[in-house]
């Protein structure tokens, strides 16, 4: 038998060109890969029209699908393309390396053999650096720190043709013996079995036999004679073996930059693709794209620019005495003549022809999980093709009038979106980031959601295959299952809101219940407080969408009161840090209770402020806030508030309390005290009062109140401070009329806060 094996780079295009023109000339009548066993079941889909790389061959433990190993494929892929062209000629092919199944039970035995006992060796470090990265090893001894770049200059932009292999073959022979001995158990497993792979070749008679394998193997596979059968046959036996699954899923270039879940990545595989599919001018073109994408972002790309560019990747290239630029080459160029030494346009040129965007597609013919057949019919039925198309982020619905879109969810279809993306990100495949607008906020019906497909959803969807066979009963298994681990009141609370955005009633009666129970047992009232803004915001969403939320509007009618009746205990005794703390979650309970529109409730809520305010133990942050907000809610007058304005600012107060109290009365806006000049007057007397010293001492707090105002705030607060008396601070305001006002726009307030 006769055996040709071709030592290729993972995704080397080089490779990929030699290794084509290998098998042409050889012509064998077998080929094998080194790929698991598992894929074997995969190769009839290669010639599918409909299989597009960039693809992935995903091999997953049946039953536990947090075990999964990745085989991607691009198109300059040596072995995609070995596999293509042997099918399109009918030669046999097949997978030999170990298998998937073996390699995870091997690695849950900590990488070691059966038959190994007591600790490996200590090997050499140089043994292990060359072992671990034979290629990065032989680019340090040629002086270079990138070994794609080595790799490049050697192997890619040289045209060998085949007889490369054999120059590839004598390289590894020599370093393989300088690292004799310091291989981990599963490289010398998966050899073995390889080798065992060529010996059944040889006994079903084939006489030409070619074998695709990393550079690496190359050496042990071509002189499998000089291995004895028996001791490989004996070291593979005793191996378990992990029941697996294997399917292609789609793959993108940014998956394979990123090495995600696969260790032989390349760095820039757009301009592999490039270097494949056009090796004689990829120059010219890389260029030629890089001024349109230029343009297309209104900048600087002319043609001009362009053909200098080409000129001068062209001479860096002879002054460095090679045959064809490099991707450092044309960067250098591009730096210079496109980008005029600015960095961001050289960063937008890397991601779209460095790295890429392109992403792979696979034939629907490939048996899929029932999950992920009930995904594509609703991603069909919802008319979301189009984004489930790309890899590129669109706003669902945009357009050039409106760039963000948005969908209405009184119509049927767009109520379908909303559903079928809501249940997708409760599963973790967050295919789309909802934004929320202030309508949704308050109940309306309107979603923005930016959509994104990513290949790593594959594995997810198999994920979340486990949970159910519809999107719908996985979404109410994986929620039951979350809410039965979650004991913080305020995570089922978050659980719930999900649950109804997802629409699933069968999970928020028992979410609902459990709430109720753990809330009835909770003596913390802060903990209760901080229910009641996801809550009301859980029902104002039920309501408007006619949900059935009667079993939650119960809970709020007895959780709110509790709460109201325990805050002003809540409050005593907090330092700051938990002042502020309590000063954010009354803000969203004061704003949750104003959306029910209950009086009941506002009546309970007001009394809690009221009592909040007077309290004597209580942080000044606080006293001075629900100040502000009673005065909102126009019950105190001006008068009222005058007077306890005064009393905050007092000489018995501690001059540090005093502005703290300021601070939280000013909380949210200035507008109060510009236009209020008796509240203005009581601030400014207080100020003018300070000795330096104290003013010094609580000149921090007052940054810290006034930062927040805006810059026409503290302009016209500065005006007064100078006496500057503009013509709308002459007109007389009626504190009754500015109540009014103020409660009736501190609904709208409250809605873009």
């Amino acid at each position: 038998m006769e055996l040709k094996v071709l030592g290729i780079r993972h995704h080397g295009p080089g490779s990929a060109r030699a290794c084509l023109q290998a098998l042409k000339d050889f012509v064998p009548d077998l080929l094998l890969v080194e790929a698991p066993t598992e894929m074997d079941s995969l190769l009839d889909f290669v010639l599918d029209p409909d299989l597009k790389p960039p693809v992935a061959g995903l091999i997953y433990n049946a039953k536990d699908l947090s075990e999964a190993h990745y085989y991607p494929m691009a198109v300059f892929s040596p072995e995609y393309q070995g596999i293509n062209w042997a099918l399109k000629k009918s030669i046999p092919c097949r997978c030999v390396d170990l298998g998937i199944g073996k390699q995870m039970a091997l690695e849950k035995q900590g990488n070691k053999h059966p038959s190994q006992t007591g600790s490996p060796a200590q090997k050499k470090k140089q043994g292990d650096e060359i072992s671990n990265d034979p290629l990065g090893y032989l680019a340090s001894l040629a002086g270079f720190e990138d070994r794609e770049r080595w790799w490049e200059m050697h192997f890619e932009h040289t045209d060998h043709g085949a007889a490369i292999f054999e120059t590839v073959l004598e390289l590894m022979s020599h370093i393989r013996d300088q690292a004799k001995g310091t291989e981990d158990a599963e490289p010398i497993l998966r050899e073995a079995h390889m080798r065992e792979a060529i010996r059944k070749a040889k006994r079903e008679g084939f006489e030409k036999v070619a074998f695709i394998c990393g550079a690496w193997h190359a050496p042990v596979l071509q002189t499998f004679e000089n291995f004895k059968a028996t001791d490989d046959k004996t070291f593979l036996k005793g191996l378990k073996n992990i029941n697996c699954s294997a399917t292609w899923i789609p793959w993108s270039y940014h998956q394979l930059s990123n090495n995600a879940g696969y260790s032989a990545g390349v760095k820039s595989p757009e301009w592999y693709h490039l270097l494949f599919k056009n090796r004689n001018d990829a120059t010219i073109r890389w260029m030629t794209k890089a001024g349109r994408l230029l343009r297309n972002q209104q900048m600087s790309g002319s043609a001009a620019h362009v053909i200098e560019a080409v000129q001068l990747a062209e001479a860096i290239t002879s002054l460095r005495d090679q045959s064809l630029p490099g991707l450092q080459d044309l960067e250098e160029a591009a730096v210079a003549a496109l980008c005029h030494g600015n960095k961001a346009m050289l960063d937008l040129i890397r991601k779209h022809l460095v790295i890429g965007s392109r992403a792979g597609k696979v034939p629907k013919s490939i048996p899929v999980i029932p999950f992920q057949k009930d995904l594509e019919k609703q991603i069909k039925s919802s008319r979301l093709q189009k984004y489930r198309e790309t890899n590129k982020a669109h706003w669902l619905k945009g357009t050039a009038d409106k760039p963000k879109g948005g969908i209405d969810l009184r119509e049927p279809n767009d109520q379908l979106k909303s559903l079928l993306l809501h249940r997708l990100s409760l599963l973790d495949i967050t295919w789309g980031y909802f934004e929320p607008s202030s309508e949704t906020d308050l109940g309306g019906f309107k979603e923005y959601w930016k959509l994104q497909w990513k290949a790593s959803f594959a594995m997810r969807i198999v994920e979340a295959g486990m949970w159910g066979n519809t999107v719908e009963s996985a979404a109410i298994n994986f929620l039951k299952d979350k809410a039965g681990k979650v004991e913080r009141l305020k995570e089922l609370a978050e659980l719930l809101q999900q649950a109804l955005l997802a629409y699933l009633p069968e999970t928020m009666n028992a979410l609902i219940k459990k709430l109720d129970e753990a809330g009835a047992t909770t003596l913390d009232i802060s903990l209760l407080l901080e229910l009641v803004h996801p809550l009301v915001q859980a029902y104002t969403f039920g309501s408007t969408r006619q949900i059935d939320i009667r079993a939650l509007e119960s809970l709020l009618m007895h959780l709110i009161p509790r709460v109201c009746i325990g805050l002003p205990n809540c409050a005593q005794q907090l330092d700051e840090d938990a002042s502020r703390i309590l000063q954010e979650e009354i803000i969203q309970a004061n704003q949750a209770i104003q959306l029910l529109q209950r009086k009941d409730l506002d009546a309970l809520w007001t009394e809690a402020l009221v009592k909040l305010s007077d309290a004597l133990h209580v942080h000044p942050l606080l006293t001075g806030f629900s100040t502000r907000l009673l005065w909102d809610r126009m019950i105190f007058d001006l008068t009222e508030t005058e007077k306890r304005f005064a009393f905050g600012l007092s000489s018995a107060q501690k001059k540090a309390d005093a502005a703290y109290w300021i601070e939280g009365f000013l909380y949210g806006s200035g507008q109060l005290i510009i236009h209020q000049p008796s509240l203005w007057g009581l601030m400014d007397g207080w100020l003018q009062s300070l000795d330096p010293e104290d003013f010094k001492e609580i000149l921090p707090l007052l940054r810290r109140a006034f930062s927040e105002f805006s810059s026409i705030e503290r302009e016209r607060m500065l005006d007064l401070a100078r006496g500057i008396k503009k013509k709308e601070d002459n007109m007389e305001l009626i504190p009754e009329e500015v109540q009014k006002v103020n409660k009736e726009l501190g609904f709208l307030w409250q809605k873009n806060s």
